[in-house]
């Protein structure tokens, strides 16, 4: 009878486990699943920083974004693959390190316009895009591909604006830019109402090699 109990409790703790996984579209090691798009919002995204053995056995399509870099402003991390959530929104990613790019788009380098997005806090660490608002014109931004390729681009624009109108920042491009990234993250004060920040940080990008 002990041993049922037993077995009992661990099937459930591995089913709850199991469950956590799935809704953070995580694997066991809490790394970003590569065959899941995130199409909905966690409230509370993990916030376990990756390892350097995760960053180096983290894998992704050959021609998909794998990593993220503004070495002037030590951001580094994971790209995780976001899609739209309920609200028809990009979601956002599940870990604060994670950077999030949106499927819906073109991949970064592409012809068209590839969007990238990121916390820029979690409760207790802070997030991938922290310092996003710190970004110069003519800062380089680095993405490394699946079959690690190397795509560079310079900022070209910084942009603060309201959350309501980031929408229609963010999904535009640039008239003069045939390949254009845009980055964007939280600013300002948080709403405990909405529970997020009044405004957006939006860095335009342009690709050059």
């Amino acid at each position: 009878r002990i041993a049922l109990v037993f077995f009992g409790l661990l099937g459930l703790a591995l089913l709850v486990i199991g469950l956590r996984m799935i809704i953070l579209n995580t694997t066991p090691s809490g790394m970003p699943d590569p065959a899941i798009i995130v199409n909905y919002d966690t409230a509370q995204p993990g916030e376990s920083k990756p390892s350097n053995d995760d960053y180096s056995a983290y894998t992704v399509g050959a021609k998909e974004p794998r990593t993220i870099a503004i070495p002037s402003l030590k951001l580094y991390g994971l790209v995780q693959k976001v899609g739209l959530n309920k609200q028809n929104a990009i979601a956002v990613p599940t870990n604060v390190h994670f950077a999030g790019w949106y499927v819906g788009g073109v991949a970064p380098g592409e012809i068209g316009l590839s969007i990238i997005n990121g916390h820029v806090s979690g409760r207790r660490s802070d997030g991938i895009f922290k310092n996003l608002a710190n970004a110069k014109i003519g800062q380089e931004i680095v993405i490394e591909f699946g079959d690690k390729s190397i795509k560079k681009f310079s900022v070209m624009a910084i942009k603060i604006v309201p959350e309501k109108q980031a929408a229609s920042v963010l999904f535009n491009q640039d008239g003069s830019i045939d390949r254009q990234l845009n980055l964007i993250t939280c600013i300002g004060k948080f709403n405990d109402k909405t529970q997020t920040y009044d405004d957006r940080v939006i860095v335009e990008a342009k690709f050059i090699e």
